[in-house]
């Protein structure tokens, strides 16, 4: 650390000598400096108390002090805003800046994710300005060996007020149930956002991602056990909240929005970077959800038989439970929603399919051969019978598999079927933090540099494959020989940040420990929080000798080239 302010220190001189030289072009001005005629100099003081906050200097010097010991430690800094790195409102509720003695961006310091006046969110991208004065309350925390104010830090004065931080519900929000505004969400065009902002009461039924930048992603409905009916994605943290809990009764504003994945095709009605006001607590158990008491329970064949008497693109006014075996799996899963097909027969065929139904909790997939109940009401979309967000209950689990295959053992373990040719697809074994065990190719289809990551699609692990600006990287297998046949190669991803970012699934192939030609598929678009399903079917002509790769593609329009996380990964042999 002495040796970071010691450099600071150095660039700072070497920039103040090229501002005293007549000869130097004026792109070589100081910024923000006083016309840059001069450095100001500032003695350090405070203590970091409430009553004798420390200014810039005094925060430096202190935590050049006390290195050591410095992160978590809860400050108070009294400052000027010296620059803005990111405020927009539409996007994020937190604002991230610079803060220093005087308006000299020379020896600023970073405040990440802060909160406005008195914890508050920011609704403007005006409320703070380079120039003003501020007092700071937040917490010194480390990034890649740099200190900071931490996320959540609350600005408790600005140019010497602290009037205006408090947010209350807009007057003109329109108050609705979960349930209602599930419905207000269908009518809206994909990806479409409300004109009106809404207050929607209800159940916090399932928390479904990590906390990230003082926000969380959970489900609501209108009672306890009433399933998966609006998502609040990326909700706002009330101040003093660490995380959202299950069985929480909350009130959620903010617009809805009708988000469509365009990997998987799953319809979401949600409200995003909602404010949340907590009205009552709740346990978080994991209760089973319970069928309503006027649900019609029926057979697989019944509900088929129900919707084809349905006008197209119909939904049924009463509600149905419908109790079958899981025949089918196509692959899509997304924010603990999967699709489905279900018969009254283990070993029968596409009857009817569960349209993005709900998966229990913590279950976080549903095997071909599970005996479940679903419920909801019936469509009819063209010659499909089916259910849309249903809420199952798992009555018996399968093992999933193929039928055909599951007839004759003898038939597995030589074809290559199944995931037992890709070693460690669920990366929960490490050689080391920074090799996943089967995930390092003898050849150069390797380049990216991998760690370990606990944000897991399933188990503890996925890993984090980097990312560059200028240079794509790759995660690759250990090499593996196939048969000649058709595979897919399918995993989960997911941003590590939010932006933009995508990944391209392929393989390249492997000759006396020399690559080939890559082989690529699309790219695939994913989120921050998001966990994606990405499938890839390629097919060999030959027996073949090869490399399975993710590649994370370099800055673009399309990417900002950041870390991305991968994780399940399978191979599987038509």
């Amino acid at each position: 650390m002495n040796k970071f302010f010691r450099t600071l220190a150095v660039a700072a001189l070497a920039v103040f000598g090229l501002a005293s030289c007549e000869d130097v072009p004026s792109p070589f001005d100081l910024p923000n400096n006083n016309g840059g005629s001069e450095i100001v100099s500032v003695e350090p003081k405070g203590d970091g108390s409430a009553t004798n906050p420390f200014n810039v200097k005094g925060l430096t010097q202190w935590i050049e002090a006390n290195e050591s010991t410095a992160k978590g430690k809860e400050v108070y800094v009294e400052a000027i805003i010296s620059s803005i790195k990111s405020l927009d409102v539409s996007k994020y509720t937190r604002a991230q800046y610079y803060i220093n003695d005087t308006e000299s961006t020379t020896g600023q310091f970073y405040v990440y994710n802060g909160l406005y006046l008195n914890g508050a969110n920011f609704t403007a991208n005006d409320q703070i300005k380079v120039g003003d004065k501020v007092l700071i309350k937040g917490s010194i925390d480390q990034y890649n060996g740099s200190f900071q104010i931490g996320q959540n830090s609350t600005i408790l004065s600005l140019n010497g007020s602290n009037e205006g931080g408090e947010i209350e519900t807009p007057v003109d929000a329109i108050e609705k149930t979960c349930a209602e505004a599930a419905e207000i969400c269908k009518a809206l065009d994909d990806n479409a956002s409300s004109v009106e902002t809404f207050s929607i009461t209800g159940y916090i039924t399932d928390v479904f991602a990590n906390v990230s930048m003082g926000q969380q992603s959970f489900w609501m409905a209108d009672t306890k056990d009433g399933g998966k009916v609006i998502q609040a994605y990326w909700a706002n943290l009330p101040e003093g909240v660490e995380s959202f809990t299950k069985g929480s009764k909350v009130k959620i504003v903010g617009k809805l929005l009708k988000y469509v994945n365009n990997s998987t095709g799953a319809v979401t009605a949600e409200v995003k970077n909602a404010d949340v006001e907590i009205l009552e607590a709740g346990s978080g158990d994991n209760d089973e959800p319970t069928i309503p008491g006027d649900a019609t329970e029926i057979t697989c064949a019944k509900a088929a038989e129900l919707c084809a008497a349905l006008e197209d693109k119909t939904e049924s006014t009463d509600i149905y439970t419908v109790t079958g075996y899981i025949t089918e799996t196509d692959g899509k899963i997304s924010r603990d929603q999967q699709v489905f097909w279900m018969d009254d027969t283990k070993d029968g065929g596409k009857v009817f399919q569960a349209y993005w139904a709900n998966i229990p909790d913590p279950t976080k997939a549903l095997p071909v051969g599970t005996k479940v109940k679903m419920t909801g009401k019936l469509k009819r979309f063209g010659e499909t019978a089916e259910m849309q967000n249903g809420t199952v209950v798992v009555l018996e689990m399968g093992e999933g598999g193929d039928k055909e295959n599951d007839k004759d053992d003898d038939n597995k373990g030589d074809d290559n079927t199944g995931s037992a040719t890709l070693e460690n697809g669920g990366f929960e074994s490490w050689v080391s933090a920074t090799e996943p065990t089967g995930w390092k190719s003898a050849s150069t289809a390797s380049s990216a540099k991998l760690a370990q990551s606990t944000t897991a699609h399933g188990g503890k692990y996925s890993v984090e494959v980097e990312g560059h600006e200028t240079s794509n990287k790759r995660l690759a297998s250990q090499e593996i020989t196939l048969e000649a046949g058709t595979y897919t190669f399918s995993f989960y991803a997911m941003a590590k940040e939010a932006g933009k970012a995508q990944v391209r699934p392929g393989y390249v192939p492997v000759t006396d420990g020399k690559v080939g030609s890559y082989v690529y598929s699309d790219y695939a678009t994913i989120n921050n929080g998001d966990w994606t399903l990405v499938t890839y079917e390629f097919t060999l002509d030959a027996k073949t000798t090869l490399c399975l790769v993710v590649m994370n593609p370099k800055k673009s329009g399309y990417s900002d080239g950041k870390a991305a996380l991968i994780d399940d990964a399978t191979l599987i042999k038509k």
